[in-house]
């Protein structure tokens, strides 16, 4: 009975299978490599041919079976004696005088090799040389030359009359090989292949042990310890090669519309008893996706009837404008109001899609922190909660700065961007840490650039972000930092609300 495998064991399988998935091209970039040495190693040898001569080993026959079946037994006695002789350096020296040879007996010896098949009295002799005729040349020669030192062996031992050692008779000529027996280019391919292949097998296990960065939703929950409540695949739509990050509800491609449909549904089970309308959408570093998911989340949302305003609370490098286009103005904006210069109802701008609204980041003031920080940016949160069933808020990066943690301590929680391969361990756990140190809420955790066989590139601008060299030092700090056991507080959810929740995580490409 064949005993099943056990959890820990299938979480290890599928482990090194990840891995593997992952570094698949290294398995191949391996193979492919090797193959190429093993047949560059072959074009480099030189070639060599193969010739066999065969001699029959046979005892005079009395014609009495008793004798010649002992006579058979010593024959097969002394074909291992007369391959020996065959591959002498004193046969060498004959074979040399016979053919005029210029090498050493021992070099001449060492072109040679002999052997019979088991129960056989068959002599086999393979000469092997680097010209075809030169080989069958050798193989015939040594046959001759053999034959003749058995014979003069044998009158040697028994000088008084015939000899009953077995004698050796020629049965087949060498002839001239057609193809060289070495390099075999088809094994050696084969071989540095395969070593390839074992070399890039390994190189994607090491990779995938010592690569820190997120590519399972698990390592995501570990560190963050609040629910995943969406995966975002790769896709075109997403990657501003037209000119947009933002889906059509109506006309984009079905899998990219319905994974947001499925993270707006998601949201909609996350705190049941208290559902969090203001909600603050950020990532550990710049380049995650956040603001495209901020976006799309909005219009989701709108595409089902609600009302919605979306925010641009990104002061440092805004991206909302920039993604929806239309008639959107950034002269007057969020900033423009928390510095005092506007009230709400001058900032409020159409988007041009049904149920959107939005709030553009406004000119760039010089202390954004300050104003994110302020009691009018609550207010006017506020005031924005009270007019819509949902205020999407694009707040800037945790690791960078200080911002997020400000707009999240405003927002009735915040969702998480976690970028699928680019964001590393250290970089979540130093997000988590820093916004458990604020206090925040995170309702979940979406991934997001998870590989997926239909999409085809994502968005990948340079999101160098507009943080100089404090983005640069905080990211080293994070990388240094060990900050472990830091979690964030997760919404508390009803046991029919999370299975709804972990049912729809399945959807999307994920590790």
């Amino acid at each position: 009975m064949t005993t099943p495998s056990s959890p820990s064991e299938q979480n290890h399988l599928a482990t090194y299978l990840g891995y593997l998935r992952t570094s698949f091209w290294m398995l191949i970039v391996g193979a492919v490599i090797g193959g190429l040495l093993g047949w560059g190693a072959s074009a480099l040898m030189t070639k060599q041919y193969t010739a066999t001569s065969q001699l029959y080993v046979g005892a005079a026959n009395t014609g009495n079976s008793t004798d010649a079946y002992r006579g058979t037994l010593l024959s097969q006695s002394q074909v291992g004696t007369y391959a020996e002789i065959a591959t002498s350096r004193a046969l060498g020296e004959r074979v040399a005088r016979d053919l005029g040879l210029d090498q050493s007996p021992a070099e001449v010896a060492s072109m040679l090799t002999a052997g019979a098949n088991r129960d056989t009295v068959i002599l086999n002799i393979n000469a092997v040389a680097e010209d075809a005729e030169e080989a069958r040349d050798l193989a015939n020669s040594a046959a001759a030359q053999l034959t003749a030192m058995v014979a003069e062996l044998n009158t040697t031992t028994a000088p008084d009359g015939p000899s009953s050692a077995p004698q050796l008779a020629p049965l087949n000529d060498a002839l001239t090989p057609d193809a060289p027996s070495s390099p075999k280019i088809l094994q050696n391919v084969g071989i540095g292949a395969g070593a390839g292949l074992i070399l890039g097998l390994v190189a994607a296990v090491v990779r995938g042990m010592t690569d820190n960065r997120i590519r399972d939703r698990r390592q995501i929950a570990d560190i963050v310890g609040a629910p995943a409540i969406g995966t975002i695949s790769t896709s075109d739509n997403l990657s501003g090669s037209a000119g947009s990050h933002v889906l059509d509800f109506a006309a984009a491609p079905v899998i990219a519309a319905e994974q947001f449909r499925e993270l707006r549904t998601n949201l909609r089970f996350l705190d049941v008893d208290n559902p969090p309308t203001v909600i603050a959408v950020t990532s550990g570093m710049p380049g995650e996706g956040k603001s495209t998911l901020a976006t799309n989340l909005a219009l989701a949302l709108a595409d089902d009837g609600e009302r919605v305003c979306l925010v641009d609370a990104d002061l440092r490098r805004p991206r909302v404008a920039d993604y929806l286009g239309g008639d959107l103005q950034s002269e007057v904006g969020l900033s423009t109001v928390l510095s005092g210069a506007a009230h709400v109802d001058d900032i409020v701008q159409e988007s041009g899609r049904d149920g959107l609204t939005v709030v553009t980041s406004g000119p760039q003031p010089p202390n954004p922190a300050e104003l994110l920080g302020s009691q009018r940016f609550r207010d006017v949160l506020t005031d924005l909660d009270a007019r819509y069933d949902y205020v999407i808020v694009d707040a800037s990066p945790v690791i960078p700065v200080t911002d997020a943690a400000l707009v999240s301590s405003a927002a009735d929680g915040l969702i998480l961007a976690v970028s699928h391969g680019d964001t590393t361990v250290d970089q979540l756990t130093q997000t988590t840490s820093n916004l458990t140190q604020v206090g925040a809420h995170v309702l979940g955790t979406v991934f997001t650039m998870t590989p997926k066989s239909e999409g085809k590139g994502y968005y990948r601008n340079g999101y160098g972000y507009g943080y100089g060299n404090t983005a640069a030092a905080v990211q080293r700090s994070a990388q240094a930092a060990k900050t472990s056991g830091s979690s964030v507080d997760a919404s508390a959810t009803g046991a029919a609300a999370q299975h709804a929740v972990d049912a729809r995580e399945t959807v999307g490409a994920d590790r």
